[in-house]
């Protein structure tokens, strides 16, 4: 038998074998297994930290704009608007809502804090 061939039945075993294990079940088992250890809700001090959580039906949500060549997403530019926000000397623990209006042609982010706080950041 010639390496090629070798090479050749060897792959033809391992996918059997693959084939195998999934009609078994081991795949999925695997599958579900990580699923079930990873948190699928996150934690208050995940939300804090980040800055930013959106939910919608009980999954978690997050976006990120692509505008030409640059990229950033929401957390970040809450991140920022709330840094934002504190140097301006307002407290962070006040804020209860932040409405973000991106501006990707102008490179702007817009703010509004509890409808009544205006501002704006660079958005990349």
């Amino acid at each position: 038998m010639t390496d090629k061939e070798m090479v050749t039945e060897e792959t033809a075993q391992k996918a059997a074998a693959d084939l195998k294990a999934e009609a078994d079940g081991q795949t999925a088992d695997k599958i579900t297994n990580v699923i079930e250890m990873e948190s699928v809700n996150p934690t208050e001090k995940d939300i804090k930290k980040s800055g930013y959580h959106c939910e919608m039906n009980g999954v978690e949500v997050d976006f990120e704009l692509q505008y030409r060549d640059r990229e950033t997403d929401m957390k970040d530019i809450a991140a920022r608007v709330t840094e934002d926000y504190v140097r301006r000397g307002n407290a962070a623990d006040k804020i209860e809502l932040i409405h973000v209006y991106l501006k990707p042609t102008d490179f702007t982010a817009y703010y509004v804090i509890n409808n009544v706080y205006e501002g704006k950041i660079p958005l990349f």
